[in-house]
């Protein structure tokens, strides 16, 4: 059985997480790396930038893994998850009956 493909949920929005995430890490560690003649204000600009690079480029990290793995694992009845679920409770079975 062929796995299904439903494709990715908002690309345009995932395309601008990581479109902006790049841009502010680029301007981040510019600003880092001393291209700025004045260091005052340029670590000032950093962290913040830095802080929305991470934020977004994660976002758009989280929004591929749900796209491709997470929701696909809950669509499924005998998913991912429901596998692990009952492979769990086994083990908890089978260690409680050692005792």
């Amino acid at each position: 059985m062929q796995r299904p493909d439903y494709g990715i949920d908002a690309p345009g929005l995932v395309r601008a997480f990581f479109s902006i995430g790049g841009i502010a890490l680029t301007l981040s560690l510019g600003l880092i790396l001393g291209f700025a003649t004045h260091r005052g204000w340029a670590a000032v600009l950093a962290v913040p930038l830095m802080v929305i690079a991470i934020y977004t480029i994660s976002m758009g990290c989280f929004m591929i893994h749900y796209s491709r793995v997470t929701k696909l694992g809950d669509r499924e009845p005998e998913g991912f998850r429901t596998r692990i679920i009952s492979f769990k409770a086994r083990d908890r079975s089978s260690a409680l009956s050692r005792l």
